[in-house]
């Protein structure tokens, strides 16, 4: 794509924070390619010194110092490293100068850049008086459901399900995510992410649920920009958040505590999908419900016991978050190894994620997953399942398959509340090893679901039902 005069003035605006000095300078980047003229300006002088004065020094051909990487971290991309290995490379460049460059030409850095475009450009567009343009029945759904997260992208898919279950049609449903990373399955309609932007598209559906996965666990743009909050309740369009998982530490976080606040007081419903969450959400107000993650609610809906015909184990693997993970994947690449893919079978459900490609190398013959569905049909006939990932239990529930949990808390407290605390493993990694290279699968129990606690967890939606009625029940 080549580079327009407004394009121009654009990475001004992104990358210096200023329009263009003179038309000179605006013509010798019009009509390159839009990656080379990003190049061009990231590499200046100014644009390295957007941050010059608040690095530890200004001696830029020294190598970065490990308080420099966090720092411009922080100050660069508004979050901690991935994890120590990311760190140390950065550390290896050639000098401070060349560790900068390498966070001021990140994708990352420059959406964040992208997004600041957006937010001011949305100010421009916010409906004066909270007019209600009222054009369309229908409910959109907004979530992280592109970012190529398994779990996170079938969110939409089973909360459409959810809408139709209670009169919706096909046609009513609408959805879109910020995350663009991967496609995601959808019973309704798709639409492109810059809609969010579109206050007066928002304004026209009867409601809008935010929900899916961890929302509110980790920054999801746009729910941490005030300015795109403020269109939001402009548009005048009932909102809901669903079943959206929140970590306390982050809510908890100065840096967020405004748009938060915002964007609960200004929802018409507020429902968690744990209780590490409700307790998260009810920092901003008390009438937060808890509602069970509605893919693992729908997989036990839909519970049928499965034979097992194979003698096989399937691990549903995750990239390494600490220690335990670490000696868990080593130990694991050894067993894997030796073994035979009639005995162990290793499942990715996150290929998109650098982490994760960096292991796919390690177990030939990996599978990879990208929805719930295509991960049930992998493993419904499995001797057991052995999961690191919280949605990665779900069609294990469903079939009612020896399934252990490891790695997680969220899903040893997903097991507390549905009655299989005993199928989460407590023990010590070399221990599970053990059990693994032996083929011992004794202690993987069934994971089957006591009628109890299906009751309990559809007497949540019920209750979360009711929030709903009134506004956009009669549209079906």
């Amino acid at each position: 794509m080549s580079v327009s005069r407004e394009d121009v003035f654009y990475l001004y605006k992104c990358i210096l924070g200023r329009e263009p000095e003179s038309e000179h300078v605006v013509d010798q980047l019009v009509g390159l390619d839009f990656d080379d003229a990003r190049s061009r300006l990231l590499a200046s002088d100014e644009a390295i010194s957007v941050v010059d004065g608040f690095l530890s020094t200004n001696k830029w051909k020294r190598k970065a110092s490990l308080e420099d990487v966090l720092y411009l971290y922080e100050y660069l991309l508004r979050r901690p490293p991935e994890n120590d290995e990311v760190v140390a490379e950065k550390m290896k460049l050639e000098s401070l100068e060349a560790t900068l460059e390498n966070f001021l030409d990140s994708e990352e850095f420059f959406e964040k850049k992208y997004r600041v475009h957006l937010s001011e450009r949305s100010e421009k567009k916010i409906l004066n008086g909270g007019r209600k343009i009222g054009c369309r029945s229908g409910v959109l759904l907004i979530g992280a459901y592109g970012n190529g997260n398994m779990g996170d992208s079938d969110q939409a898919q089973f909360l459409a399900s959810y809408l139709l279950d209670i009169g919706l049609s096909g046609e009513q449903i609408f959805s879109v995510s910020w995350e663009s990373t991967s496609d995601y399955p959808f019973i309704g309609k798709k639409l492109p992410r810059e809609c969010l932007f579109d206050f007066e598209l928002l304004s026209s559906f009867s409601a809008i649920l935010i929900g899916g996965g961890g929302l509110l666990g980790v920054e999801h743009y746009p729910l941490t920009d005030l300015r795109w909050i403020d269109g939001l309740k402009a548009a005048g369009t009932p909102y809901f958040l669903v079943a959206v998982g929140a970590s306390r530490v982050h809510v908890n976080d100065p840096f967020y505590h405004d748009s938060y606040l915002a964007l609960l007081n200004g929802c018409q419903g507020v429902s968690a999908r744990d209780n590490e969450s409700v307790l998260a959400l009810s920092r901003f107000r008390n009438d937060v419900i808890k509602v069970c993650d509605p893919v693992i609610k729908r997989c036990i809906d839909e519970a049928i016991a499965s034979p097992q015909i194979s003698k096989r184990l399937d691990i549903i693997l995750r990239y390494p978050l600490d220690d335990q993970h670490r000696e868990f994947i080593d130990g694991l690449k050894s067993i894997y190894t030796s073994s035979s893919r009639n005995d162990i079978r290793v499942i990715f459900v996150e290929p998109f994620n650098p982490l994760e490609m960096e292991l796919l190398p390690a177990f030939p013959g990996h599978i990879i997953c990208s929805s719930v569905d295509d991960l049930g049909a992998e493993i419904r006939d499995s001797a057991a399942v052995l999961s690191m990932r919280f949605h990665g239990c779900a069609p294990a529930i469903k079939y009612g398959l020896p399934l252990l949990g490891f790695g997680s808390k969220k899903i040893k407290d997903l097991f507390d509340e549905i009655g299989l605390a005993d199928s989460y493993w407590l023990g010590d990694v070399s221990e599970l090893l053990r059990l693994i290279e032996k083929a011992d699968w004794s202690a993987f129990k069934a994971s089957q679901i006591r009628p109890g606690v299906a009751l309990k967890l559809s007497n949540q939606y019920s209750k979360m039902t009711k929030s709903f009625e009134a506004i956009f029940l009669k549209e079906s």
